[in-house]
Formats: C-alpha cells, structure tokens, sequence
C-alpha cells in the first residue's frame, strides 16, 4: 500500500477501502498534490473533514480493494477502520468513464 504514492500510481485508504486516485488528479478542485499528500496513507480523517457527501459518493467509482488479513469479501472486513499495515485485497478495477469526469 505504502508504495502507492506517485503521481504514475497513487491510492490511498478511506474507511478500510483502498481507492485508486490516479485517474482523478487531474480532476481534483483541490489540485492533485491533495491526494498525493495522502498517497499509500490512510485519509479517513483528511478527507472526512473537507469533502461534501457528493464527493463522498464519487469515491466508490475509485474503489479498487479492502485492507484487511484474510478478507474474502467485503463483508469480512469490520465496520472500524482497519490498521493501514494490512494487506490490500483487491475486489474489482472501477471503470473511471462511468464517473462522469474523464
């Protein structure tokens, strides 16, 4: 996860999903250096403190995975945010044209 952080590669970690913000740097109102402070980290509390819930419905559309052990499913993962030193388990690649924005 931690390796995620370039401007070529960056995700980042919100509520125990891991979401693929490469695709969406350009498209950024804050400017793309905001998701790459973040890049490889958990942004829960950055990103909760800032965004609108219009934004917050966006992120499902960059959804690319979960932190967890040995998660099988989404519903394997607890409701509390998960520890960012676990594993990402990859659930599917979102398609960035359905979002509307490239």
């Amino acid at each position: 996860m931690e390796k995620h952080d370039s401007r070529e590669d960056v995700w980042f970690v919100h509520d125990g999903k891991v979401y693929d913000g490469t695709k969406f740097l350009s498209a950024h109102p804050g400017g793309a250096e905001s998701i790459l402070m973040v890049g490889g980290q958990d942004a829960t509390e950055e990103f909760n403190a800032i965004h609108s819930s219009k934004a917050k419905a966006m992120l499902a559309d960059y959804m690319i995975g979960l932190i967890g052990n040995k998660a099988e499913s989404k519903d394997d993962i607890a409701p509390e945010r998960a520890p960012i030193d676990k594993q990402v388990i990859a659930v599917s690649r979102p398609s960035f044209s359905s979002c509307g924005l490239l």
